[in-house]
């Protein structure tokens, strides 16, 4: 996905960014929240940037050693996926609320050097770290999307809408 517009008031969120529509390939229809970031995300767990469950984050790994931190709020089952664009070569890790980690993913492919978590989360509070590889610098952009987990009662409602 390639953020090609963005729109907005360009109201203030704070100290932390500037909030805007951001239009994914370029089609209107397909569009999500963007907080461009005025500074660097948070270093560690105590300061992660909290984190829509669908949305797009400008980030930048700004110097050799540089970690970003976000913070996901998950309030009920589902998968939870995450992934970075650009041209800098990110690394991964997500972590449960303990701060120990889940997944630690580094390329997508031999030839896309960012990474995608794809995982069945439950209620509770994640944490995504994201480096880079051999101290590398540079912007990325990080996308998360959740799709809730399908209980019994939806499935059985969505089988009596289909009949």
């Amino acid at each position: 996905m390639i953020a090609q517009e963005l729109e907005g008031n360009g109201t203030q969120d704070g100290n932390k960014g500037i909030i805007g529509r951001v239009y994914l390939d370029g089609v209107v229809g397909n569009s999500r929240d963007l907080l461009v970031s005025l500074g660097d995300h948070g270093n560690d767990f105590s300061k992660a940037t909290p984190a829509a469950l669908d949305g797009v984050f400008a980030g930048q790994i700004e110097y050799a050693g540089d970690a970003d931190f976000f913070r996901f709020e998950i309030a009920q089952a589902g998968r939870l996926i995450v992934s970075t664009t650009g041209s800098t070569d990110t690394i991964g890790t997500l972590y449960d609320s303990n701060q120990n980690p889940i997944v630690t993913v580094d390329d997508i492919s031999t030839a896309n050097f960012n990474f995608e978590i794809n995982q069945n989360v439950f209620p509770g509070t994640y944490y995504l770290k994201v480096t880079s590889y051999l101290d590398s610098t540079g912007a990325y952009a990080l996308t998360s999307a959740f799709t809730a987990a399908q209980t019994k009662s939806s499935q059985a409602q969505a089988e009596t809408q289909e009949n």
